[in-house]
């Protein structure tokens, strides 16, 4: 008798650290670093990714790779400690250290050092400790500059444009506490609360991503319109944890979806298949066997590092090499840019992180 062997569902490799999560978002990190080479240096019209898609440059083909991610992994997150001041307490511990740290440094170290002014000027403004103030208020970040600093640069005054994202991030992570909290996130992955809490937070994807610009504006939400898809872009990572037993890890299903979302270009969903098909695409990655970065990045998570790091270290360069080529940029700055991201984690964030057990927040491992 001939047996037919499902294929095993991607949530059996994602449930270990046997997986390539990690490597993903360092890629996806260091792919923004990559794209904002071209905007610093004011070559942004040259970004080759932007170039080839015309839909997204790099930078926010690696946000929308967070995003999704982080989708699935803050679902999980929350499956494993279902309580609202525990979940958030964790989140909290893995983004606020490392932010206040950066936003500190850029200051109350790299402003004096960058600014035009001198150190009294620079100070007596009180500019600089309103950065602090603003940026380390994750839910705030609404001043990104420094008094006399990065003036004359092609995208003047801007000390750290990569930190925006993290408001939309902490406000899903809230939403996510809020949904769990009144029980209607379900922390299995089986059953009929899973098929409805899916349809609903379907549809709600659905409509964040594909609503016009038009009808967005008459939301009064605050947001702009990237931001609102990158929302639905986590609804739809949150969504694939839930039914995370029922999805296979299959190359045909990767082919399928590309190919499906190629014959819907000139519709209405388009945009909302991009985002699944490179969401599955993402998670087909993450299961792979092959390691891709080797086993150390299982471990190490460098990528929020290299995220709030690249951007103000690129500026300087630039500062101190007016006229620098994008690819120059690049190279030169993503070896300083790590070791930055390796001491922030290993002496910031995962020290803090370690609080999280000793505050009874997660079982000791």
């Amino acid at each position: 008798m001939t047996t037919i062997q499902l294929r095993a569902p991607i949530s059996e490799k994602l449930a270990s650290r046997e997986n390539n999560l990690n490597a993903l978002r360092l890629i996806a990190a260091v792919l923004v670093l990559f794209s904002h080479c071209y905007a610093l240096s004011g070559n942004i019209q040259l970004e080759p990714i932007g170039r080839l898609l015309h839909i997204f440059d790099g930078g926010a083909l690696a946000v929308i790779a967070f995003f999704f991610l982080s989708g699935y992994l803050i679902s999980s997150s929350w499956a494993s400690t279902p309580h609202f001041p525990s979940f958030m307490a964790k989140r909290a511990l893995r983004i606020l250290p490392g932010l206040a740290v950066v936003v500190a440094i850029s200051a109350l170290l790299l402003g004096p050092i960058a600014s035009s002014l001198d150190i009294n000027h620079y100070f007596s403004s009180g500019q600089a400790f309103r950065y602090i103030r603003d940026n380390v208020n994750v839910l705030s970040l609404k001043t990104n500059t420094l008094p006399g600093v990065f003036e004359d640069l092609p995208i003047p005054h801007a000390v750290n444009g990569s930190l925006w994202t993290l408001k939309v991030e902490f406000l899903v992570y809230i939403a996510t506490g809020v949904i769990g909290a009144t029980c209607l996130l379900p922390t299995e992955g089986k059953g009929w609360r899973s098929i409805l809490f899916s349809t609903v937070m379907l549809y709600l994807a659905v409509r964040m991503i594909t609503v016009t610009k038009a009808e967005f504006n008459s939301w009064n939400t605050g947001l702009d319109l990237f931001s609102c898809q990158l929302i639905g872009v986590f609804i739809l990572g949150a969504i694939v944890y839930t039914v995370r037993h029922w999805i296979p890890r299959s190359g045909l299903l990767v082919t399928g979806l590309i190919g499906l979302t190629y014959l819907l270009r000139e519709t209405s969903l388009f945009l909302l298949f991009i985002y699944l098909s490179y969401g599955y695409f993402l998670l087909f990655v993450a299961t792979s066997s092959f390691h891709l970065l080797g086993k150390r990045t299982q471990i190490n998570d460098y990528s929020f590092g290299v995220y709030i790091y690249a951007f103000p270290i690129q500026q300087i360069m630039v500062t101190l090499a007016p006229g620098i080529s994008p690819v120059s940029l690049f190279l030169f700055s993503l070896p300083i840019v790590t070791l930055f991201a390796i001491a922030s984690w290993h002496f910031i964030e995962k020290p803090c992180l370690g609080l999280k057990v000793l505050y009874g927040l997660e079982p000791a491992k």
